[in-house]
């Protein structure tokens, strides 16, 4: 077999969201707050950055909250395996290679807008059932957008209703995993975290272009 090639070493350039600030969950400040944030592919992927709302991050450190649940969150791959050069040489091409692997692997919720599907999850969701992926929720140049709803517990062991938006695109030869993700009780916030998701994949691929 091929060799893995070797990922880019050059920087990812971030920036936040109108209304969000930069938080370092690993930071000896962070100790004590928890967002629920879970690695895109654990064992597989590096934190770049994460982005809480900056009201929320006040609130936390005036002692009045530990629970961070929503933010946006930018990752990369640390691993390449055998057959990626060839899989990377056309970005759009690899892409379109995952959203249909997507498919496959996670069953798609049969709703026509994103909205709906969220219904649907918010349904379904349970004890029993703690998280549900909707697959392949939009695509647009470049960029595959999948998303799941599951219940995650805070500090006090309360679990709360996440649902997220992950936008999968790439870097150099390196794949980008943006996350975006809010606490939510309904499917109304659905449009919402997708048009976040969308504004911060285009700032993204504003601030490193290809």
């Amino acid at each position: 077999d091929q060799a893995p090639a070797a990922l880019d070493t050059a920087p990812i350039n971030t920036e936040a969201p109108d209304g969000y600030c930069a938080f370092n969950p690993h930071a000896q400040s962070s100790t004590g707050l928890v967002t629920g944030f879970r690695p895109g592919l654990p064992g597989e992927t590096d934190l770049v950055a994460m982005f809480v709302p900056c009201a929320t991050l006040d609130r936390a450190k005036g002692g009045h909250t530990s629970w961070l649940p929503d933010w946006v969150a930018v990752e990369t791959n640390t691993v390449t395996r055998a057959g990626d050069d060839e899989r990377l040489a056309d970005t759009s091409a690899a892409v379109e290679q995952l959203c249909k692997a997507a498919q496959t692997l996670h069953s798609k919720i049969a709703a026509d807008t994103f909205t709906a599907k969220a219904a649907m999850a918010h349904a379904g969701l349970s004890a029993e059932k703690p998280i549900i992926y909707f697959g392949v929720v939009a695509e647009d140049e470049g960029v595959c957008y999948l998303s799941s709803l599951r219940f995650e517990k805070d500090s006090s062991g309360t679990p709360h209703r996440l649902l997220a938006v992950f936008a999968f695109m790439q870097a150099g030869n390196r794949w980008v995993y943006l996350s975006t993700t809010r606490e939510t009780d309904d499917a109304s916030t659905a449009v919402d975290v997708m048009h976040l998701a969308k504004t911060a994949v285009k700032d993204f691929m504003r601030i490193n272009p290809q």
